[in-house]
């Protein structure tokens, strides 16, 4: 028959054993929590690059004709011109996050598509058609270039909740 403390003894000793082995993962969750918090705050400002590009693209005018609102002219005129020259922005900011998870840069990347997509309709209506009154864009094609703003809108907020959701800062309803 065993004593009843040789019981107890390796009892305890199970239960420490037992507590030790959880401790490790239990551990090295939090640091690789730790980890990706300190490289999402690391990639912060080329989280802004990206976001500031992509706005520009969208407040893009098509006519130098009309102006912002502190009276300078905007957009470029020049006739067929280079829609890689007008996306160029966005696709640098967003090879700063080539090396990002998946979960940011497959956004990022979606955001690039969009940009490359107006820039493409702007220099196609530059090319192909002429500034309405006040600079407005010809009627036969505004839609496409609204529907092409729009996407590039929707992707630059869609990459806005992932850099947040990565920063863990809370979902607020304020649109940026």
């Amino acid at each position: 028959m065993v004593p009843g403390w040789a019981v107890s003894g390796v009892a305890a000793l199970v239960g420490i054993a037992a507590g030790l082995v959880l401790a490790v993962p239990i551990r090295d969750q939090r640091a690789r929590r730790e980890q990706a918090a300190t490289a999402a705050f690391a990639a912060l400002p080329s989280y802004r690059v990206l976001i500031g590009a992509a706005l520009s693209l969208v407040e893009l005018l098509v006519w130098r004709s009309v102006r912002d609102k502190s009276g300078q002219s905007a957009g470029d005129n020049s006739g067929s011109g280079d829609p890689d020259e007008l996306a160029r922005p966005v696709v640098y900011a967003a090879r700063a996050l080539a090396f990002q998870p998946a979960p940011v840069y497959q956004p990022a990347d979606a955001v690039v598509t969009a940009a490359r997509e107006v820039a493409r309709v702007v220099v196609e209506i530059r090319s192909t058609t002429r500034p309405g009154p006040g600079g407005a864009v010809d009627l036969r094609v505004a839609d496409r270039h609204a529907a092409a703003v729009a996407e590039l809108r929707d992707a630059r907020d869609r990459f806005v909740t992932v850099c947040r959701v990565a920063l863990g800062v809370e979902q607020g309803s304020r649109r940026i």
